[in-house]
């Protein structure tokens, strides 16, 4: 639903966003304020209801707005766990494999290093672009092919065999869950109804008896600020791997930096 967010750095469509809302409730001022006059002046308890009115749609919102950030943030954080997770089972399968003879050791090696490659420069632009990365299940299977293909000689090796397979089922899982949280992301009715309630709450600004119109502009203002922040903030974080706040490759670049074969 708000996909143009993420074609440009935050810094620049924040500013778009929000100014988009202050301008619908400034536009709806100017056009509804009249309009509010003429069908509620008669009312004697005019302020006492739009007021009400008012607190309670801002209430409600408020809160759900609050329960959706909460909710965006803590899978944001557990898809960057789940990031951290995949590097360090890449780092165990790396140290399990370079005790491996001569010639798997160093094809499991390139394997391993080509993968994490394959994520950092191949992977990651695709899922900043919002797409699902699948090509690295070449690799992946070429890195099982050579490693259930070894044939220990000694028990060491055998123990090491048994291990190493432990240490890639890890990777895989990690993987897997990694992949997973590239589609995560709050639902899409979610986004429409916080999208309707901020833009109703604002609405409900126009009709406020207020004597000044640039008084009047200035409350609607200050109720669309907060409000599109927020809102902002929730569907910049709802997908954790785009935009330029998505969560970094800098674990992956680590290993490829202190501890993988360039």
């Amino acid at each position: 639903m708000f996909e143009l967010i993420y074609s440009a750095p935050y810094p620049l469509t924040g500013p778009v966003f929000v100014a988009a809302f202050v301008l619908f409730s400034a536009l709806g001022v100017f056009l509804f304020r009249p309009l509010g006059a003429r069908m509620l002046g008669q009312e004697s308890t005019w302020r006492e209801m739009v007021t009400l009115a008012l607190q309670i749609c801002v209430t409600f919102f408020a809160l759900l707005l609050a329960l959706a950030a909460i909710t965006t943030v803590g899978n944001y954080a557990d898809a960057r766990n789940k990031v951290s997770a995949e590097a360090s089972a890449i780092a165990v399968l790396y140290r399990g494999v370079s005790e491996f003879p001569q010639p798997t050791r160093g094809e499991l090696q390139k394997e391993i290093a080509s993968y994490t490659r394959y994520v950092v420069y191949t992977s990651w632009p695709e899922q900043r672009r919002g797409k699902t990365p699948t090509g690295a299940i070449k690799i992946v299977s070429s890195m099982q092919q050579t490693l259930f293909s070894f044939r220990p000689g000694t028990a060491a090796e055998g123990i090491l065999l048994s291990s190493t397979v432990s240490a890639f089922q890890v990777f895989i899982d990690a993987r897997r869950e990694r992949i997973s949280a590239t589609g995560e992301s709050i639902p899409g009715l979610l986004s429409a109804v916080l999208t309707i309630g901020v833009l109703i709450t604002i609405a409900l600004t126009w009709f406020l008896p207020v004597r000044t119109r640039a008084a009047h502009w200035l409350i609607a203002g200050v109720v669309a600020v907060p409000a599109s922040l927020i809102l902002f903030t929730i569907a910049a974080l709802s997908h954790p791997f785009r935009g330029s706040a998505g969560i970094s490759p800098s674990p992956y670049l680590v290993l490829l930096q202190t501890r993988l074969p360039h």
